[in-house]
């Protein structure tokens, strides 16, 4: 069977609804209203057998299992999900803007974002949202793949974490790696228990950030799924 493009994959995950609870850990306000958000699948859930033959006895297989089952993570054409392939620039702020179903779209001041790209509203909304900014370059890089570090930032800004300890980063050997704008984000991932150190006691700020790795980061921010639109504590 063909394998599936990323504007592919995106395009046909574009149909269910419902919404993400933020676990107490996540400082918002006492009540937060939370509309409907329009999840990354086909109408109906499921299963990991169905989508995926290549998660079995994966590290993450529960959290992707469990992202499946709620409709945020759907298989490619020929029936992988390929978690181990790093998630690029366009796919994970399509993913994030679509689960906190933003509306309003800002001016868009990308160069390298064309006005009818699969991913540009999804961009341009985030950007309204303040998950992501101008770095100064004028360029979004659609295609590039996230690293560990840009994540952090782009999750630290979605759900609005605060960080304590600025420097709980620095108990890993490669610290002075991190970029100095990504480093609160970093601290409050770690420090909150969101983001782990990997083996050799580092960070690895400037990995790429794999499918799964996403998919588990997701799993500790959010917590659960809500489909009904209401005010939620």
């Amino acid at each position: 069977m063909p394998q599936k493009t990323s504007k592919e994959f995106c395009d046909t995950e574009k149909n269910n609804k419902g919404g993400l609870s933020m676990k107490a850990r996540i400082r918002r306000q006492a009540s937060i209203v939370l509309v409907i958000a329009m999840l990354l699948t086909l109408a109906a859930p499921v299963s990991a057998q169905e989508v995926a033959g290549d998660i079995s006895g994966h590290w993450a297989e529960k959290q992707l299992d469990k992202w499946i089952q709620n409709g945020i993570i759907c298989g490619y054409g020929d029936g992988t999900i390929r978690p181990n392939n790093s998630i690029n620039n366009a796919e994970f702020i399509a993913l994030i803007s679509r689960v906190f179903n933003f509306v309003e779209k800002a001016e868009n001041i990308f160069s390298d974002i064309p006005d009818r790209a699969w991913y540009t509203n999804d961009v341009l909304k985030a950007l309204y949202a303040g998950v992501i900014a101008d770095d100064g370059t004028g360029r979004f890089d659609p295609t590039a793949p996230v690293s560990r570090q840009k994540a952090a930032v782009i999750l630290y800004n979605a759900f609005r974490l605060e960080v304590t300890d600025i420097d709980a980063v620095s108990r890993f050997r490669d610290a002075s790696g991190i970029e100095e704008s990504c480093r609160a984000a970093l601290s409050a991932l770690v420090e909150n228990g969101y983001m782990v150190g990997k083996i050799g006691n580092i960070i690895a700020p400037a990995d790429n950030l794999a499918r799964a790795e996403f998919v588990v980061l997701l799993d500790k921010i959010a917590g659960n799924l809500i489909r009904k639109p209401g005010t939620y504590s």
